[in-house]
């Protein structure tokens, strides 16, 4: 076993073993996912039962051997230090021999299996990797047995032949007759053509034991080079210097690849088999034996000899497809070290000079090596087509797949013949049940029933070569094929839609085109997709042969350069149309002129792509501004750009206020982030509060049970909706805001009983009675996320609160708020048996209600905010109040988005945006945005008591320890830790979420998946 753990460990740092397989050291078929999946099931089981065995083995064995456990854990240690040496010889004075050869087999038996769990499950990709290494050294191995055993046989077949020539040629000299020895003497010719092929199978022995040498040397220095290439640091000089190495081995693994594609179709040197003698005269007649035995040697010779031509020839292509994969693997660590070189290396590998050029002819040269030697293995394939036909099951497997291919083109040709049928059958159906619910969602409806009427085989090829192309291949050339028709496919579909588009734009605009305009748009599409295409054939070919390396960036970097006179083409053929529409829209505008008098000019041309500009970008404006702004995501985008922008104008002006203590006194109150009664800072906004005032004051007249759950985020306003529902209920209300975890049933009862009024009781069966015995009330809690903890016992208060409710609901209506991410966990473990009558989830706050509480709060504090440092755009001064009001606009559009609607974390990045100015007036500014670096550096316990503080919204230090069932000082050092970078602040002995910070964690949790919700 120790060596089995050897192996694993080598294994586990990429490096293959020398002395297992495989297949061996894991004993299970690694091709097979579902055998690999139940070996690591089997595994974990194994793991969990030995180690729970050992354990047991050590507390009997220090109660029988007055040995500590910590001490008999000496004895399967690997090293040892000069201090534990001293008490691993006295412990193995105290245990016999026997129990330390069981614990220590028992230790290998566990670490061998944990390290075979380990290594089954890697990325299924580097697993793959190593098989394949493994699988390829094997191979070599088989190969250099076969080899050796060819060359064996060989040397005895050519021994045979000898010792049969001399026979033969003893026989000639004692034939009586000429015929005789002319019968005698062919024969032993043929055996010295025998011995010949015996001789040349020795030689292609021997070619192939030295082809096997060098494929395992390659294998050799590809694992060395492998492992260089991922222990290579960015950006040092020894990553430059491997870079040059590697590309000098591409080179000569290039070199020897050419070397052997041009071997590929020389001479033979199987001799040609031909009788001297014609056995069909009648002088051999009465020598029939003689004849046949030499018929019968020849026909066996020329058996050995097309044997030997096979062979020879098959050689010849595994050393080449040898080298061709060993070209494609060396070229693939070049790729992977590009990205790691230094910026000069790389701007020196990818730029435009003299290594630049170099790159790119050694790329060509790799790609007209590889196009030639798919051409010619294409051939072979092609020619051996005929051996693969007389094979009964590849000829019906073959078969059955070209009547599927055949069975699926009628289906498509019979699909497609009626598909305009069916969409004017289907239409009807689907707008009478669009039309009464969005007028937007008809109008996209209808265009989309237009465009498949119109292009429904566009679409139809489309998925076609989807369903064709379905399943993967790993020959590159299919898959260069598959892109290519694909993206072939999709071109159509584009142009289709891109005219249809364009038309409909138009149309949308009440101006129907004619006939002609409308087939010059569709030509004009067509010329700029086809070109589109030939660059996307071009990256296709060059990234699945070559990979991302410098003809394919050479091509990404300048593919504009050929735009250049398909422009100059376009603009010419509509330059007239151009003229005329800038003409009309701009009669008097700057190049108004200009236009009108070089229409008929060459030097218009120029004007023309001027006027184009200004139309062009008239009609994007429009259209945008008309359709996009419709869609939540196309305002969270604009909202985007529009602080990328601003950021580059802070890099040079500087951002809003990073101390909030240096904002006036007005403006920190106005916006103070905790719930408010003011109702001048209040924004009429409750999603549902009606509803819920609606059902209240129904249920204060019946017997039903009603109770609701308010969900929402910290910050979303729950405290403020609950506000709202207490100053409209008609009814007794209590409030209880829940600041402490009651940690058990009893001190719930003691907790509720005194914030409702009643005797203490330390038990909700009194709370209960005293309820029920007591006037129709409403109960609001806030902070319902205290009432449990996600941890062992931790729901024990919930459940037994969830009693309560269902026990009082028809007498008191219970009104809880919980956390966002509180809530997904309970209604994820109760959702069976919740009791909440109703769910309201308080989403963001849409952007005109984000605008309305900055302005409201910015009223009451009396000041007023001066958006000028926002404008990004010179313009005219006449113009300059509207775009002020646009920047306004544009910037409580990205605090909205910003934010996610939280109108907590709205007003406290607007503080955060704020620059004093004179009198009452502040400048606005970009905020700061908060620094992502800490996240990254977040150790997996500071991660999971991050998660846990953002689901229960607070959090001390032991509520933590019994969450996360930590070590209590684990836990502290990670909550001090947060603190201390910002991410947590601490109130009342309490740890929350930092509201600069907030939008930032959840996102970071939730990409991280601790969170749902």
């Amino acid at each position: 076993m120790g060596r089995e753990i050897r192996a694993l460990r080598s294994l586990l740092a990429d490096r293959l073993p020398d002395d297992f397989e495989l297949p061996t050291l894991f004993e299970v078929n690694l091709d097979d996912a579902n055998a690999v999946q139940q070996r690591i099931a089997q595994l974990s089981e194994r793991t969990t039962e030995d180690g729970a065995s050992l354990r047991r083995d050590y507390l009997v064995l220090s109660r029988t051997s007055s040995v500590s456990v910590e001490g008999l854990r000496l004895l399967t240690r690997t090293t040892t230090t000069s201090s534990s040496a001293v008490e691993l010889a006295r412990v193995r004075a105290r245990v016999s021999p026997d129990d330390v050869a069981r614990i220590e087999a028992a230790q290998k038996r566990l670490d061998r299996n944990r390290l075979r769990l380990e290594w089954l499950r890697l990325p299924a990709p580097q697993r793959a990797a190593q098989q394949h290494a493994d699988q390829k050294r094997q191979a070599i191995r088989e190969d250099q047995r076969n080899a050796r055993r060819a060359r064996e046989e060989a040397a005895r077949q050519a021994l045979e032949a000898e010792v049969a020539r001399q026979a033969a040629l003893e026989d000639a000299r004692r034939a009586a007759s000429e015929a005789q020895k002319s019968l005698a003497r062919e024969r032993a010719r043929i055996e010295s053509i025998r011995g010949d092929l015996a001789s040349l199978r020795g030689t292609l022995a021997l070619e192939r034991e030295r082809q096997v040498r060098i494929d395992a040397e390659i294998l050799s220095r590809d694992q060395m080079l492998a492992q260089r290439v991922l222990e290579a640091s960015a950006g040092s000089r020894e990553t430059d210097a491997l870079y040059d190495d590697v590309v000098d081995h591409v080179s000569a693994a290039r070199e020897r690849f050419s070397e052997a594609l041009g071997g590929l179709f020389q001479q033979s040197r199987v001799p040609d088999i031909k009788l001297e003698i014609d056995l069909g005269d009648r002088l051999f007649d009465e020598f029939r034996e003689g004849r046949e035995a030499v018929e019968s040697l020849i026909k066996i010779t020329e058996e050995e000899a097309s044997t030997l031509g096979t062979t020879e020839e098959a050689v010849r292509w595994d050393h080449a497809a040898a080298l061709a994969q060993d070209v494609q693997f060396i070229n693939g660590l070049r790729l992977q070290l590009i990205p790691k070189l230094s910026l000069e290396k790389r701007d020196e590998v990818m730029g435009i000079g003299r290594e630049g050029f170099a790159q790119l002819m050694r790329e060509v040269d790799h790609l007209l090596l590889t196009t030639r030697w798919y051409g010619l293995s294409s051939l072979r394939t092609l020619r051996n087509a005929d051996s693969y036909l007389k094979d009964f099951f590849s000829l019906g497997r073959a078969t059955w797949e070209a009547l599927k291919f055949c069975a699926l083109i009628g289906v498509f040709i019979w699909v497609m013949r009626r598909h305009r049928r069916w969409l004017d059958a289907f239409r009807p159906r689907v707008v009478a049940k669009v039309q009464h619910r969005n007028r937007n969602l008809l109008i996209l409806v209808e265009r989309w029933f237009a465009f498949l009427h119109l292009h429904g085989w566009s679409v139809g090829m489309l998925v076609l070569v989807y369903v064709v192309f379905g399943r993967g291949s790993s020959r590159p050339e299919i898959t260069v094929l598959r892109s290519v028709v694909v993206g072939y496919a999709w071109y159509r579909v584009l142009l289709a839609l891109a005219h249809h588009v364009i038309t409909g734009a138009a149309r949308g605009r009440g101006r129907t085109l004619k006939k002609g305009l409308s087939e010059r748009i569709l030509r004009t599409a067509a010329v700029i997709g086809r070109y589109v295409f030939g660059i996307y054939v071009l990256l296709t070919t060059s990234r699945r042969v070559l990979g991302v390396g410098y003809l394919y960036n050479l091509v990404t970097q300048f593919f504009w350069v050929g735009s250049i006179p398909i422009a100059f083409v376009l603009l010419q053929r509509w330059r007239e149309d151009i003229a005329k529409t800038y003409l009309r829209l701009y009669p008097k505008g700057r190049f108004a002129q200009s236009v009108e008098k070089t229409r008929q000019s060459p030097l218009g041309f120029f004007v023309a792509v001027a006027a184009f500009g200004t139309v062009a970008a008239r009609g994007l404006s429009v259209y945008a501004r008309n359709t996009l702004l419709r869609f939540d995501q196309t305002r969270r985008a604009l909202a985007f750009l529009f602080k990328r922008r601003l950021e580059k104008k802070a890099a040079s002006q500087g951002h809003g206020t990073i101390d909030l203590g240096s904002l006036p006194k007005e403006i920190l109150i106005a916006f103070d982030e905790e719930s408010t009664e003011d109702e001048m800072l209040l924004v009429d906004h409750w999603p549902k509060l009606d509803a819920v005032v609606e059902r209240l004051s129904v249920w204060i007249h019946d017997e039903e049970l009603f109770s609701v759950a308010l969900i929402g985020e910290r910050g979303a306003g729950k405290t403020s909706w609950l506000s709202a529902l207490q100053r409209r209920a008609s009814i007794q209300t209590s409030w209880i805001a829940l600041r402490e975890r009651p940690s058990n049933p009893r001190l719930l009862a003691e907790l509720l009983s005194s914030l409702l009024g009643f005797a203490p009781a330390s038990d909700l069966d009194v709370l209960r009675r005293n309820l029920l015995s007591g006037p129709r009330r409403l109960v609001i809690i806030d902070h319902g996320q205290a009432l449990f903890l996600r941890a062992v016992d931790g729901t024990e208060v919930y459940e037994a609160f969830t009693d309560l409710v269902s026990a009082t609901g028809h007498h008191v209506c219970w009104v809880v708020s919980f956390s966002k991410y509180a809530w997904a966990f309970l209604d994820q473990r109760y959702r069976s048996r919740n009791l909440f009558s109703l769910e309201i989830a308080l989403p963001g706050w849409p952007e005109q209600k984000i605008g309305e509480l900055v302005e409201r709060r910015m009223k009451r504090a009396g000041y007023e905010a001066n958006y000028e440092d926002l404008v990004l755009d010179q313009v005219p001064p006449e113009d300059i109040p509207e775009e002020i009001e646009r920047a306004a606009e544009r910037f409580h559009r990205l605090l909205w988005d910003y934010s996610d609607g939280n109108p907590r974390v709205a007003m406290h990045f607007w503080k955060r945006s704020l620059l004093v100015g004179a009198g009452r007036e502040v400048k606005v500014r970009l905020f700061a945005p908060p620094d992502e670096s800490p996240f990254d550096a977040l150790e997996e316990e500071s991660r999971f008591v991050l998660a846990a503080v953002v689901i229960h919204e607070n959090l001390t230090a032991l509520e933590v320890s019994r969450t996360l069932a930590y070590a209590p000082n684990v836990c502290q050092t990670a909550l001090t830790l947060l603190k201390a970078e910002g991410i947590l602040s601490l109130r009342d002995g309490r740890y929350r979420a930092e509201a600069t910070r907030y939008r930032s964690i959840v996102r970071y949790l939730k990409r991280k998946n601790l969170i749902q919700g």
